[in-house]
């Protein structure tokens, strides 16, 4: 073997021997940690730490990407609103077709079905318009009460429990079947006594009334011969959800029935504002009304003081209240009582000369102007 070849051997046998001395099993890889203090199990134990130590920071996400600046933006977000907010003013300034009514039918179905919902509603914005209604109105001094739509029956439990006298009595009149057993439900220790009725219109036959409870105080009653009439007719938010033609039969019905010499109505409904932001709202109102209707239980803004023909009523109160900017018309009107009827003539012999005086006058015919008759021709000697 030459020089060479030996030291080859040698070289690898060096190398066999260190790979076997690191290995973590071998015994001079124990003695050498041993000896110097156990500093290669320490390297590892502190490299295990760091490892576990170590926080991984992700990159921020870059800023997202605008193509318009911010305004204009926000401008493309309002144009929406915009569009709405003009259309309504469109529709409350009569360039469009004005407001319809919902049908009776699609009018009950939808208050049956959002009514719980715009009940909150109303006390949401209608509580300051309802006060000063029952403040105005002075129900503390009647006799009878009638209201058109009592909805869940809160107004007439208000008036039967706290504001009304104890020998007052009230009558509901209600379209909606829901609201209907609602406000039967409410009242319900008041329809035994004699105090509360309550009435529905029955869709499938409309000539008769299922009513609940009988008033003494009523035209049907065991007063009825006392009967003058209704001190006061009343009603709250719904005028503003029936056609016009209905309103004004409201409101001719309410004049036959309350009394001649007090009887009043007292109307809240949904109007118009006066300050920017009712009108903001009204307008929105007005335009989402024009969409779709049953989404606000067919309440739409009106004008109830232009209903009330002038002879037929004096205003004794109008105001306009808003809250979060709903605007609602509070109108409280008295009867003015028709005219006094002509005096009947008792005397025989006047109205006899009377009646004579009136067929002359028919029968009499005016003098005709003609020439005068010829003379006679002269007689013959």
């Amino acid at each position: 073997m030459s020089s060479q070849e030996a030291t080859e051997v040698s070289t690898q046998s060096e190398l066999r021997q260190r790979k076997a001395d690191h290995q973590p099993g071998s015994a001079s890889h124990g003695n050498e940690g041993e000896g110097d203090g156990g500093r290669g199990a320490d390297d590892v134990r502190s490299k295990r730490k760091k490892k576990k130590k170590r926080v991984v920071r992700r990159r921020p996400l870059p800023p997202p990407v605008c193509f318009f600046p911010w305004y204009i933006c926000l401008l493309l977000l309002a144009l929406p609103f915009l569009a709405l907010f003009l259309h309504g003013q469109m529709l409350l300034l009569g360039t469009e077709k004005p407001l319809d009514a919902l049908p009776k039918h699609e009018l009950v179905s939808a208050f049956d079905f959002l009514g719980d919902m715009h009940e909150t509603l109303y006390h949401w914005y209608a509580g300051p318009a309802m006060n000063e209604m029952i403040r105005k109105c002075q129900l503390k001094d009647v006799w009878g009460v009638l209201e058109f739509g009592p909805g869940n029956g809160g107004l007439a439990q208000f008036l039967l429990d706290k504001r009304m006298p104890a020998n007052a009595t009230y009558e509901g009149f209600e379209v909606s079947e829901k609201m209907f057993h609602t406000t039967v439900h409410r009242v319900s220790k008041h329809l035994d006594t004699g105090r509360a009725c309550i009435r529905w219109k029955r869709d499938d036959d409309p000539r008769n009334d299922l009513a609940v409870g009988r008033t003494r105080n009523s035209k049907h009653g065991s007063s009825r011969l006392n009967w003058k009439g209704f001190d006061a007719v009343i009603a709250t938010y719904v005028l503003d959800k029936i056609p016009p033609s209905d309103i004004e039969a409201i409101i001719s019905y309410a004049h036959k029935e309350v009394r001649d010499d007090y009887g009043r109505v007292c109307l809240v409904s949904q109007t118009r504002g006066n300050s920017l932001i009712s009108t903001f709202v009204t307008s929105m109102w007005s335009s989402l009304y024009a969409i779709y209707p049953p989404l606000l239980a067919g309440s739409r803004p009106i004008r109830t003081r232009d209903y009330l023909p002038d002879s037929q009523w004096k205003i004794t109160h109008h105001n306009v209240i808003s809250k979060w900017g709903v605007a609602s018309e509070v109108v409280i009107a008295e009867k003015i009582p028709p005219p006094p009827p002509t005096p009947v003539i008792t005397d025989a012999a006047t109205a006899a000369a009377l009646a004579a005086e009136a067929k002359a006058a028919k029968t009499s015919k005016p003098p005709v102007i003609s020439k005068p008759p010829p003379p006679p021709p002269p007689k013959e000697l």
